[in-house]
């Protein structure tokens, strides 16, 4: 899931701006393979960020999404978007 489809996923269920869509999406694409945290929750769940782009890991994450339980869901929100990010990072994973 490259920039503009995640940018397109949050801005369809959340509505906002542009400006705040595309800063969501940049920080989530920056995060989701440069926070030791995120690195780290995605390994729990299999997902092996190391040397991937940040639209690879997300396109792995998105297969496994609905088959994770939703508490893992929002552990993994908090660690890869941030508290800021948070309910951006859950409507794009939809």
């Amino acid at each position: 899931m490259n920039y503009e489809e995640s940018a397109r996923r949050i801005g369809k269920i959340t509505g906002e701006s542009g400006k705040i869509i595309a800063n969501t999406s940049k920080s989530i694409h920056t995060r989701i393979n440069s926070v030791e945290r995120s690195i780290n929750a995605l390994k729990e769940i299999g997902i092996d960020a190391e040397g991937k782009s940040s639209s690879q890991v997300l396109e792995e994450l998105d297969s496994v999404w609905k088959s994770l339980d939703k508490q893992t869901q929002q552990d993994l929100g908090i660690k890869i978007a941030g508290r800021y990010n948070f309910s951006r990072f859950i409507a794009m994973m939809g």
